[in-house]
Parts: structure tokens; sequence; C-alpha cells
């Protein structure tokens, strides 16, 4: 994996600094296994982020088909016990043109297709393909093994999760009711189809491990999401 450094406005060379302008910079890092730099600038949107790569050591800014040119498109992994197998793609994805490693993974007869997966090519939280696609085949298994579960299991599933979620939405400097939304009712159906039959009852669940009145979390909870119980 590349060992990514870095990189400050004022260090960068003064080709690629006079080009980007420090009001625009918004960070940037150094990648040592492509000889390239890697910079992130404002974009008209204030949600997008613009990926700029130079490379060294003349500074040129490189196209999109530069930056994909020479890259192992369709390369394969392996899981370690043979389970699966992956091939992984690059594309620039985004107004942002941000760099993206994509990866196909397949059973290991490699023609019966399980689950994709991406992650950005350049970030200081990329992980392995290896721990990628076992945690994308993880998820891809994952609502099989909820339809197994119990009432009960599914209800405490759900109020943990929504427990740990209002959690970071508070930490994060959001009002913890912000969660109940209708992208959140869509995400759980991804997992449970039926998850409208179960709601009110992970909403009470939750009310009361939270030392709150249920009927009062629940008409909040169903104001906001717009959900009524089959």
């Amino acid at each position: 994996m590349d060992n990514l450094k870095s990189v400050e406005f004022s260090a960068l060379p003064f080709e690629i600094s006079a080009s980007i302008g420090e009001s625009d910079y918004l960070h940037g890092c150094a990648s040592g296994l492509n000889d390239t730099v890697v910079c992130w600038t404002k974009s008209a949107d204030p949600r997008q982020q613009i990926e700029r790569e130079f490379r060294l050591p003349d500074c040129l800014e490189l196209s999109g088909n530069d930056r994909l040119k020479g890259l192992p498109q369709g390369d394969a992994f392996y899981a370690l016990d043979g389970s699966w197998v992956a091939k992984r793609y690059f594309a620039l994805e985004g107004v942002g043109n941000c760099l993206y490693e994509i990866f196909e993974i397949y059973q290991s007869d490699g023609i019966t297709r399980l689950t994709d997966t991406k992650q950005k090519y350049y970030s200081p939280t990329k992980v392995s393909p290896e721990s990628l696609c076992a945690a994308a085949i993880k998820r891809a298994e994952f609502p099989r093994v909820y339809a197994s579960w119990t009432l009960d299991e599914k209800v405490n599933f759900w109020v943990a999760s929504l427990y740990r979620l209002r959690r970071h939405t508070v930490e994060a400097g959001g009002e913890e009711n912000e969660i109940f939304t209708r992208s959140l009712i869509d995400q759980m159906s991804l997992t449970d189809p039926v998850i409208l039959g179960i709601f009110p009852t992970v909403v009470s669940a939750l009310a009361v491990m939270e030392g709150e009145d249920p009927a009062h979390l629940l008409k909040i909870a169903i104001s906001r999401t717009g959900s009524v119980s089959n």
C-alpha cells in the first residue's frame, strides 16, 4: 500500500502552489508509490472537493486519462481461505474527479458475483483490499443472517444501532432526534424490508433504554420519518 504523507501548502513546489492558490487549498498528500502530489481544493459546491494530481519532479498536472493510465485495471485479490476472488478497477468519480479503486467480488469460481465495494485511492484511512472485500461480503450476507433471528434479537439489534447513532449525532453537535428521517427508514429497509412492522416496538424500547417517554419519542419518530406501522 502507498505511504501517503501530508503536505502543507507552504511545502508545495512553487509551480503547484501558484496554480492552486492558498485560499483554495484544503489539504494534500505526497504519494511515494506514484511519485505524485495530490491536492484537494475548493469547488463552487461547498459540499464537494476537487482532487488534483501533479507529477513529480516536473510538477505537471495530470489529466483524467493520465491519472488512470498505468494503473493495474483488473488485477485480482484472493481470500486467504480461497472463498472469494476480487477484481479491481479504477475510476474517477464525481465533479471533483476523485480517484476510486472499485472491487467486483466473486465466489471462488470467478463467475458468481457476490457484491461490490470501493474506497478512495488516496486516503489516510484506506484499508487493504483483502480487509475491504471481507467487510463488504459480511455486509452483503447480513440480511440473510438477520432474517434468521428471533423478533427480540431483531429489536435489540435496532435499539443498539439507533442508540449509537443518536450518541454520535450529539457528539457531532447535532440533536439526537435528527436521526429520524425517511432516509433512516430506507436504510433499515435494506436489511429488513418490513421494518415498519417493528419500528414502533424498536423506538419504544429505545425510549425505555434512554429513560424517555415511549409514546412521546414514538410520536417524534413517526412525525419525522413519515412512517406508520403496518
